[in-house]
């Protein structure tokens, strides 16, 4: 979910322009996206989950992502998932 300096970057290739997605596959997989707002990478194809909050880049899934490895608090506003929370828990 990006670098330090940039946490608005893709983690994959470095993209920065990001499109809508729908991925019925990762909202039957992960409860937490049917009601949230995923973006795709232009240039790779890497989806994230964005920040009800802000918008911003909150965590990358795939369908083998395992809780150590999804974000719950937004690096950008702080804001935190509380379903992505309950999930991980």
């Amino acid at each position: 979910m990006g670098t330090a300096s940039n946490p608005q970057t893709c983690d994959e290739c470095e993209g920065t322009v990001f499109n809508l997605a729908r991925d019925p596959f990762l909202q039957r997989q992960y409860p937490f996206v049917a009601e949230s707002v995923l973006k795709m990478c232009a240039s790779c194809g890497a989806k994230y989950l964005a920040c009800k909050n802000c918008g911003a880049l909150l965590t990358r899934l795939n369908l083998w992502v395992d809780v150590h490895s999804v974000r719950d608090t937004c690096p950008v506003c702080g804001w935190q998932n509380p379903q992505i929370t309950k999930w991980i828990a």
